[in-house]
């Protein structure tokens, strides 16, 4: 979204909704600012606040992939960032593909953060060779 200098606030999103994924969260996380909420008032024709941290810290989320086979393994990256895994597949699940939706072939949902971009961009970065289940 764009706030322009007039304070009109232009929303960049086809659906006239706030985005998906874990994108309000990390938002909310990241800046202080609930767009569901932000929204809502605005559609309500209520003020948006605008309050935003002082030291905000850096979020990133990601969904982990899955192939296809019986899942005989998961495994834990390693990060320097603070992380959280919410898995959505258990050891002994085997996994087939009826459709091509991303959203299905979710091992996981990762969450990082850090104060530190750097840091937190390397973390990302390493995801994209990280294997996170191991099939038979």
């Amino acid at each position: 979204m764009f706030i322009k200098s007039d304070g009109e606030i232009v929303f960049l999103e086809i659906a006239a909704r706030p985005a998906g994924g874990e994108i309000v969260n990390t938002l909310d996380k990241t800046f202080g600012f609930n767009l569901y909420e932000q929204t809502l008032r605005n559609e309500l024709g209520l003020t948006v606040c605008f309050n935003t941290m002082k030291n905000p810290s850096y979020h990133v989320w990601v969904y982990l992939l899955l192939p296809e086979g019986k899942i005989k393994q998961t495994n834990t990256p390693q990060f320097k960032s603070h992380f959280e895994i919410a898995w959505n597949v258990a050891i002994g699940d085997t996994i087939t593909y009826s459709s091509k939706s991303v959203l299905r072939k979710k091992a996981a949902l990762v969450t990082l953060s850090n104060s530190d971009f750097d840091v937190l961009y390397n973390d990302f970065i390493n995801l994209k060779t990280f294997q996170a289940v191991e099939v038979e």
